[in-house]
Protein backbone atom coordinates (compact mmCIF):
# COMPACT_ATOMS: atom_id res chain seq x y z
CA UNK A 1 0.00 0.00 0.00
CA UNK A 2 1.34 3.44 -1.25
CA UNK A 3 0.36 5.89 1.31
CA UNK A 4 0.53 9.33 -0.78
CA UNK A 5 -1.70 11.60 1.56
CA UNK A 6 -1.00 12.09 5.10
CA UNK A 7 -1.81 14.50 7.74
CA UNK A 8 1.39 15.46 10.84
CA UNK A 9 -1.31 15.74 13.82
CA UNK A 10 1.88 16.49 16.37
CA UNK A 11 5.36 16.03 16.32
CA UNK A 12 6.20 13.95 19.63
CA UNK A 13 8.81 15.00 21.80
CA UNK A 14 11.29 12.10 23.08
CA UNK A 15 9.90 13.05 27.01
CA UNK A 16 6.40 12.36 26.97
CA UNK A 17 4.49 11.07 29.90
CA UNK A 18 1.37 9.55 27.96
CA UNK A 19 -1.33 9.21 25.32
CA UNK A 20 -4.78 8.48 25.07
CA UNK A 21 -6.74 7.95 22.41
CA UNK A 22 -10.51 7.89 21.79
CA UNK A 23 -12.46 8.07 18.39
CA UNK A 24 -9.52 9.32 16.50
CA UNK A 25 -8.34 12.62 19.07
CA UNK A 26 -5.06 12.13 20.88
CA UNK A 27 -4.79 13.72 23.92
CA UNK A 28 -0.50 14.07 24.93
CA UNK A 29 1.07 14.49 28.13
CA UNK A 30 4.80 15.65 28.27
CA UNK A 31 7.68 16.67 30.51
CA UNK A 32 10.12 19.12 28.99
CA UNK A 33 12.22 21.04 30.69
CA UNK A 34 11.41 19.82 34.30
CA UNK A 35 7.85 21.84 33.28
CA UNK A 36 4.76 19.46 32.49
CA UNK A 37 2.32 20.21 29.55
CA UNK A 38 -0.84 19.02 28.00
CA UNK A 39 -1.54 18.95 24.62
CA UNK A 40 -4.66 18.41 22.27
CA UNK A 41 -4.92 19.03 18.51
CA UNK A 42 -1.38 21.14 18.92
CA UNK A 43 -2.85 23.05 21.10
CA UNK A 44 -0.18 23.03 24.54
CA UNK A 45 -1.46 24.15 27.86
CA UNK A 46 1.55 24.21 30.98
CA UNK A 47 0.05 22.81 34.51
CA UNK A 48 1.51 22.85 37.54
CA UNK A 49 2.23 18.65 37.90
CA UNK A 50 2.58 15.77 36.50
CA UNK A 51 -0.13 13.83 38.83
CA UNK A 52 -2.67 13.89 36.69
CA UNK A 53 -5.82 11.18 36.47
CA UNK A 54 -9.08 9.93 33.93
CA UNK A 55 -8.04 12.15 31.11
CA UNK A 56 -10.38 12.47 28.33
CA UNK A 57 -10.72 14.51 24.87
CA UNK A 58 -13.56 14.36 22.90
CA UNK A 59 -14.49 14.87 18.94
CA UNK A 60 -13.85 18.70 18.92
CA UNK A 61 -10.40 18.69 20.60
CA UNK A 62 -11.85 19.78 24.02
CA UNK A 63 -9.98 18.02 27.09
CA UNK A 64 -10.56 17.03 30.60
CA UNK A 65 -8.80 15.36 33.69
CA UNK A 66 -7.97 15.71 37.23
CA UNK A 67 -4.73 16.74 38.61
CA UNK A 68 -3.05 16.85 41.99
CA UNK A 69 -1.79 20.11 43.11
CA UNK A 70 0.11 20.67 46.40
CA UNK A 71 -2.17 17.53 47.77
CA UNK A 72 -5.40 18.54 46.70
CA UNK A 73 -7.31 17.11 43.63
CA UNK A 74 -8.43 19.83 41.22
CA UNK A 75 -10.86 19.44 37.84
CA UNK A 76 -9.34 20.77 34.98
CA UNK A 77 -11.88 21.48 32.07
CA UNK A 78 -10.62 22.79 29.06
CA UNK A 79 -7.91 24.28 30.39
CA UNK A 80 -9.45 26.01 33.35
CA UNK A 81 -9.08 24.84 37.05
CA UNK A 82 -11.90 24.55 39.04
CA UNK A 83 -12.48 26.84 41.57
CA UNK A 84 -12.20 24.59 44.29
CA UNK A 85 -10.98 21.43 45.18
CA UNK A 86 -12.59 17.88 45.07
CA UNK A 87 -12.55 17.71 49.02
CA UNK A 88 -15.11 16.91 51.17
CA UNK A 89 -15.60 14.80 54.51
CA UNK A 90 -12.15 15.87 55.61
CA UNK A 91 -10.48 13.69 52.88
CA UNK A 92 -9.36 14.06 49.57
CA UNK A 93 -11.64 12.70 46.19
CA UNK A 94 -10.95 9.62 44.67
CA UNK A 95 -11.26 10.09 40.65
CA UNK A 96 -13.37 7.86 38.44
CA UNK A 97 -14.24 10.19 35.79
CA UNK A 98 -14.58 13.26 33.81
CA UNK A 99 -15.55 14.81 30.47
CA UNK A 100 -15.00 18.23 28.68
CA UNK A 101 -18.81 18.92 29.62
CA UNK A 102 -18.45 19.35 33.18
CA UNK A 103 -19.63 15.49 34.02
CA UNK A 104 -18.02 13.91 36.59
CA UNK A 105 -17.95 10.98 38.66
CA UNK A 106 -15.55 10.88 42.18
CA UNK A 107 -15.62 9.33 45.54
CA UNK A 108 -14.94 9.72 49.30
CA UNK A 109 -13.35 6.99 51.95
CA UNK A 110 -13.94 8.06 55.14
CA UNK A 111 -12.76 5.59 58.17
CA UNK A 112 -16.41 3.86 57.74
CA UNK A 113 -18.16 4.73 54.52
CA UNK A 114 -17.90 5.65 50.95
CA UNK A 115 -19.56 8.53 49.71
CA UNK A 116 -19.77 8.40 45.91
CA UNK A 117 -20.85 11.53 43.67
CA UNK A 118 -21.91 12.23 40.13
CA UNK A 119 -21.97 15.83 38.90
CA UNK A 120 -21.38 16.93 42.17
CA UNK A 121 -24.36 15.40 43.81
CA UNK A 122 -23.87 12.48 46.23
CA UNK A 123 -25.30 9.48 44.44
CA UNK A 124 -24.79 6.64 46.68
CA UNK A 125 -23.37 5.71 49.83
CA UNK A 126 -22.20 2.04 51.20
CA UNK A 127 -21.67 1.81 54.68
CA UNK A 128 -18.45 -0.51 53.78
CA UNK A 129 -15.03 1.10 53.31
CA UNK A 130 -13.70 -1.72 51.32
CA UNK A 131 -16.09 -1.48 48.71
CA UNK A 132 -15.12 -2.56 45.15
CA UNK A 133 -15.45 1.28 43.23
CA UNK A 134 -14.55 1.49 39.70
CA UNK A 135 -15.45 3.61 36.42
CA UNK A 136 -14.42 1.29 33.10
CA UNK A 137 -14.51 1.66 29.27
CA UNK A 138 -17.61 -0.15 28.34
CA UNK A 139 -15.97 -0.93 25.07
CA UNK A 140 -13.82 -3.42 26.93
CA UNK A 141 -16.84 -5.41 27.46
CA UNK A 142 -18.76 -4.93 24.06
CA UNK A 143 -18.57 -7.96 21.75
CA UNK A 144 -20.60 -7.21 18.27
CA UNK A 145 -18.41 -4.77 17.04
CA UNK A 146 -19.28 -5.43 13.39
CA UNK A 147 -22.48 -4.20 13.96
CA UNK A 148 -23.26 -1.73 11.11
CA UNK A 149 -25.35 0.53 13.80
CA UNK A 150 -21.70 0.91 15.83
CA UNK A 151 -20.69 3.97 16.17
CA UNK A 152 -17.96 6.68 17.75
CA UNK A 153 -20.62 6.44 21.00
CA UNK A 154 -19.35 3.29 22.15
CA UNK A 155 -16.02 5.35 22.84
CA UNK A 156 -17.91 7.62 24.86
CA UNK A 157 -19.51 4.45 26.97
CA UNK A 158 -18.23 3.66 30.66
CA UNK A 159 -19.28 1.25 33.44
CA UNK A 160 -19.41 2.66 36.96
CA UNK A 161 -19.10 -0.49 39.35
CA UNK A 162 -20.29 -0.52 43.04
CA UNK A 163 -19.45 -3.60 44.62
CA UNK A 164 -21.86 -5.94 42.54
CA UNK A 165 -23.64 -3.45 40.71
CA UNK A 166 -23.00 -1.85 37.88
CA UNK A 167 -24.27 1.57 36.15
CA UNK A 168 -24.18 2.22 32.29
CA UNK A 169 -23.07 6.04 31.45
CA UNK A 170 -23.10 8.14 28.07
CA UNK A 171 -20.91 11.14 28.21
CA UNK A 172 -21.42 11.00 32.20
CA UNK A 173 -25.08 10.84 32.32
CA UNK A 174 -26.08 7.78 34.20
CA UNK A 175 -28.75 5.25 33.43
CA UNK A 176 -30.29 4.90 37.19
CA UNK A 177 -31.11 0.96 36.26
CA UNK A 178 -28.77 -1.33 37.51
CA UNK A 179 -27.16 -3.81 35.71
CA UNK A 180 -24.33 -6.63 37.11
CA UNK A 181 -20.88 -6.30 37.75
CA UNK A 182 -19.02 -7.34 35.28
CA UNK A 183 -15.88 -8.79 36.86
CA UNK A 184 -18.47 -10.66 38.87
CA UNK A 185 -20.00 -12.25 36.21
CA UNK A 186 -16.73 -12.33 34.42
CA UNK A 187 -14.84 -14.95 37.43
CA UNK A 188 -17.96 -16.87 37.30
CA UNK A 189 -19.30 -17.25 33.46
CA UNK A 190 -16.66 -16.73 30.74
CA UNK A 191 -19.06 -16.30 28.61
CA UNK A 192 -20.32 -13.17 29.93
CA UNK A 193 -20.96 -10.13 27.62
CA UNK A 194 -22.19 -6.80 26.12
CA UNK A 195 -24.26 -5.82 23.53
CA UNK A 196 -24.23 -2.50 22.13
CA UNK A 197 -27.05 -1.08 20.12
CA UNK A 198 -26.86 2.78 18.92
CA UNK A 199 -28.34 5.07 16.38
CA UNK A 200 -25.50 6.99 14.98
CA UNK A 201 -27.62 10.30 14.03
CA UNK A 202 -28.32 10.92 17.89
CA UNK A 203 -27.64 10.13 21.64
CA UNK A 204 -30.45 6.63 21.49
CA UNK A 205 -28.66 3.64 22.53
CA UNK A 206 -29.30 0.54 24.61
CA UNK A 207 -27.45 -1.92 26.06
CA UNK A 208 -28.03 -5.84 26.51
CA UNK A 209 -26.35 -7.74 29.32
CA UNK A 210 -25.78 -11.48 29.01
CA UNK A 211 -26.58 -12.24 32.65
CA UNK A 212 -26.43 -16.56 33.79
CA UNK A 213 -28.54 -19.08 33.19
CA UNK A 214 -30.06 -17.96 29.61
CA UNK A 215 -31.00 -14.54 30.69
CA UNK A 216 -30.88 -11.14 29.15
CA UNK A 217 -31.08 -7.84 30.90
CA UNK A 218 -31.64 -4.84 28.41
CA UNK A 219 -31.24 -1.51 29.23
CA UNK A 220 -32.35 2.16 27.74
CA UNK A 221 -33.97 5.41 28.55
CA UNK A 222 -33.85 4.59 32.48
CA UNK A 223 -34.98 1.09 31.87
CA UNK A 224 -34.39 -2.19 32.71
CA UNK A 225 -36.28 -5.18 30.72
CA UNK A 226 -35.17 -8.69 31.84
CA UNK A 227 -35.57 -11.87 29.45
CA UNK A 228 -35.41 -15.53 30.54
CA UNK A 229 -35.70 -18.82 29.04
CA UNK A 230 -33.19 -17.52 26.32
CA UNK A 231 -30.84 -19.88 24.32
CA UNK A 232 -29.60 -17.91 21.81
CA UNK A 233 -29.54 -14.22 20.69
CA UNK A 234 -27.99 -13.17 17.43
CA UNK A 235 -25.55 -10.19 18.60
CA UNK A 236 -25.39 -9.27 15.31
CA UNK A 237 -28.87 -8.92 14.46
CA UNK A 238 -29.51 -6.39 16.91
CA UNK A 239 -31.40 -3.13 15.36
CA UNK A 240 -32.66 0.39 17.05
CA UNK A 241 -34.70 2.61 15.29
CA UNK A 242 -35.97 5.63 17.33
CA UNK A 243 -37.05 3.66 20.90
CA UNK A 244 -37.62 0.81 19.35
CA UNK A 245 -35.12 -1.92 19.67
CA UNK A 246 -35.48 -5.07 17.58
CA UNK A 247 -33.65 -8.21 18.13
CA UNK A 248 -33.53 -12.17 17.15
CA UNK A 249 -33.36 -14.81 20.01
CA UNK A 250 -34.35 -18.36 20.48
CA UNK A 251 -36.61 -19.95 23.20
CA UNK A 252 -38.21 -22.71 23.58
CA UNK A 253 -36.52 -24.07 20.15
CA UNK A 254 -38.18 -21.25 18.09
CA UNK A 255 -36.87 -18.45 16.24
CA UNK A 256 -38.34 -15.34 17.83
CA UNK A 257 -38.03 -11.89 16.07
CA UNK A 258 -38.71 -9.51 19.14
CA UNK A 259 -39.57 -5.73 18.92
CA UNK A 260 -39.61 -3.74 22.60
CA UNK A 261 -39.64 -0.07 22.53
CA UNK A 262 -37.46 1.57 25.32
Amino acid sequence: ILLTNYETLFNIPSEYEDYYNSSGDYLLFIKRGGANYVNSKNNEMRIPSDKYFSPQVNRNGEIAFYLIEDYYLYKYINGIKSENPVSNYGVRGVPLYINADGNSIYYFKTNDSIFVYINDTLFFRTNNRSSNIFCINAFEYIVNYNLKSLDKKIYDLKILNIDTMAYILLNGKINNSTASSPDQYYSQDHDFKFIFVSQSSDSTYCIIQKQTGGEFAIFGNNIRIDLKNISELYTDFCYLDEDILTCYLVKNNKLIQLKIRL
